[in-house]
């Protein structure tokens, strides 16, 4: 397993903790780990890195365009939600280089898809993966979506 801070530089890039968007984002999971917000601790944060690549930009772009369609469509609200989708390291390192496409792994017994999880229960998906842990660091991916 190749350790997160490799990827730096290389895809991800990390989220200082005193930024804005570090303290809304830790705010968010946090409160959705209900009772156990208190005994959570993050670690570390990364993101995306859209300029890394060419594809990454004209992803991003690609989604802003859309979401502007969508938004004129409804009258203002595109309708774009957060969600976390959990899942490890390895898992979540193979989706920051190429995409949700790329990840073997998808949990079928819901149904075919993607499980992500409202960004206001981030403890199911944490409970979810204690009981299947191999660690107790829990890796989690924050992901933007049109509902």
């Amino acid at each position: 397993m190749e350790g997160i801070e490799n990827w730096v530089g290389k895809g991800l890039m990390k989220v200082e903790k005193e930024s804005e968007e570090y303290q809304s984002i830790e705010n968010g999971f946090l409160k959705g780990m209900g009772f156990m917000g208190h005994a959570t601790t993050i670690m570390a944060l990364h993101k995306n890195d859209i300029s890394f690549s060419l594809a990454r930009k004209a992803r991003w772009d690609s989604f802003k365009i859309f979401s502007k369609a969508m938004e004129i469509k409804c009258g203002g609200d595109a309708n774009v939600r957060y969600a976390w989708y959990g899942a490890s390291l390895d898992d979540l390192l193979e989706i920051v280089s190429a995409g949700f496409n790329g990840c073997k792994n998808h949990d079928e017994s819901h149904g075919v898809g993607i499980p992500l999880f409202s960004v206001h229960f981030s403890i199911d998906r944490c409970v979810q993966q204690y009981f299947a842990r191999t660690s107790s660091i829990f890796h989690v991916n924050f992901k933007s979506m049109r509902k």
